[in-house]
């Protein structure tokens, strides 16, 4: 999905609110199965997480075909 396509209006009109703030973009992330993210951490560290996201698209949507998009499926 190409960031060109992310509207940057508020999603929808009739329920617009005045501290709104747009989170849609790339952002990194990472996997955190041994839960030690929090702990240890990692949103206070200046290392980039190793993944990127298309914000508000998910992570496995349709177009994704990278190696690993099973990862979570019962999710």
């Amino acid at each position: 999905m190409k960031e060109s396509l992310i509207r940057a209006e508020y999603p929808r009109p009739q329920f617009v609110r005045n501290d709104w703030l747009n989170l849609n973009g790339t952002w990194q992330f990472a996997f955190d199965d041994e839960r030690v993210g929090e702990r240890d951490l990692w949103h206070m560290s200046e290392e980039p997480f190793d993944r990127q996201i298309l914000v508000p698209f998910c992570r496995y949507g349709l177009t994704d075909h990278r190696a690993g998009n099973q990862r979570f499926a019962h999710l």
